[in-house]
């Protein structure tokens, strides 16, 4: 009844990005990452949270285009990095998008593993759907997935 706020959800990734820099030091760019991270979903204080069932299944593109144009008219008076960064998360190309793009759902099964824990609902269906699973090809996501996993008792969908 009481879901997780956008914020609280990119603070959670802004953290899990930082952790993940500190333990693979190299691996990717921290400014980039961490930039990334903290504006990633600036646009749902305008559009708000499109669950992904919904979204991917009727607004796909229609929702990227929104989120970009919201984000490039909040950041209009300033340099284009963070409308860069955001369509450079968006489209996933690049490794420090495909991991935060991995972590992102990392962390909503995170937030989906405490709140059964509190026993806040049927949470079944996430633990079905291999679309919040998905790792964008960063091993070290995958890793962290299969933890999740096993510390859940939950096998990993296909």
């Amino acid at each position: 009844t009481e879901p997780e706020s956008v914020a609280a959800h990119s603070y959670a990734l802004a953290l899990l990005a930082f952790l993940f820099l500190e333990r693979y030091p190299g691996r990717w760019d921290p400014v980039k990452t961490l930039g990334m991270a903290i504006i990633h979903d600036t646009p749902e204080a305008c559009l708000m949270d499109i669950p992904m069932p919904v979204a991917d299944a009727h607004l796909k593109e229609a929702k990227r285009t929104a989120e970009q144009a919201i984000i490039e008219k909040i950041f209009e008076a300033f340099p284009p990095t963070a409308a860069d960064l955001h369509a450079e998360f968006g489209a996933a190309d690049t490794a420090e998008a495909r991991l935060l793009r991995g972590l992102d759902k990392a962390q909503m099964m995170m937030k989906v593993t405490a709140y059964e824990a509190e026993h806040r609902g049927n949470l079944e269906e996430f633990w079905h759907n291999p679309a919040n699973f998905r790792d964008y090809d960063v091993p070290e996501v995958s890793q962290l997935f299969d933890a999740l996993c096993e510390a859940a008792g939950r096998k990993r969908p296909c």
